[in-house]
């Protein structure tokens, strides 16, 4: 089977458009969680057909025009659940993130699962997204795995050049995955993170293209504490259309 990440991607017509994000186990669950915008651009365009249907834990697509929970599309699968949010903030095409304070009863977010990747040495999270302006110059997770503690998380962030990282051991305990180059505003881009346990590296993807490798021992099995899985729990905005989890480690693009 080939398991290069391939960008995931949705036409440009609203009702198709689609956000996704991948989480991946090596030894059985992968997740796809979207977040943020509505897909649309030609860099994001061609791929969502090619992204594998089999083997899920989890397929969230948010595609409904009301309600707080996220059905789980795999059988038996746990949904996930809108924060603070209203049905003014579905499309039925994706759900609009507000962004704001983590302490504000405004700012929506998605909470997934507690537990997700717990005990799994390999994952694959792939994210479709448009990048808000201010998501470039402030702190943001596009996702986050973990808790409310500031010692243990894996994350991707646009902040800056984009980036993915995974710590047991607070920000000094970072291993990134960075690019050497920075996104656009107001443009589509599918950003995948992938950490192979068996091969020790975390490895960052922008629309299908490895940018950055770095070595690690840490897994998301390091993460001990995954009582509070997000997406889109930041202060900028942004949206979401799709995700899914599946039972290995890409390492290829989906």
């Amino acid at each position: 089977m080939d398991s290069t990440p391939r960008s995931i991607t949705s036409d440009a017509t609203p009702a198709r458009r689609r956000a996704r994000t991948l989480l991946a186990s090596a030894v059985g669950a992968a997740l796809i969680v979207s977040a943020l915008a509505p897909l649309g651009a030609t860099a994001a365009a061609g791929a969502a057909a090619a992204a594998p249907s089999t083997g899920l834990l989890a397929e969230y697509i948010f595609d409904q025009t009301s309600g707080a929970s996220i059905p789980n599309r795999v059988s038996g699968g746990a949904a996930a659940t809108v924060i603070n949010g209203t049905d003014s903030q579905w499309t039925g095409s994706s759900l609009v993130l507000a962004g704001g304070a983590k302490t504000s009863p405004t700012a929506n977010w998605v909470r997934l699962p507690d537990n997700i990747l717990s005990g799994k040495t390999s994952a694959t999270v792939t994210i479709e997204t448009k990048l808000d302006a201010t998501m470039k110059n402030n702190w943001n997770f596009l996702w986050n795995i973990g808790s409310d503690s500031t010692t243990q998380y894996y994350f991707a962030s646009v902040r800056d050049n984009p980036r993915t990282a995974i710590t047991a051991a607070g920000g000094g305990g970072e291993v990134n995955a960075r690019s050497g180059t920075a996104l656009d505003a107001n443009r589509w881009y599918s950003l995948t993170s992938v950490i192979d346990g068996a091969a020790g590296h975390i490895t960052f993807y922008v629309d299908g293209v490895q940018v950055a490798r770095t070595n690690t021992a840490l897994t998301p099995a390091s993460l001990t504490n995954q009582t509070l899985n997000a997406i889109g729990r930041a202060p900028t905005p942004t949206r979401c259309t799709r995700a899914r989890c599946r039972p290995s480690a890409c390492t290829t693009a989906h």
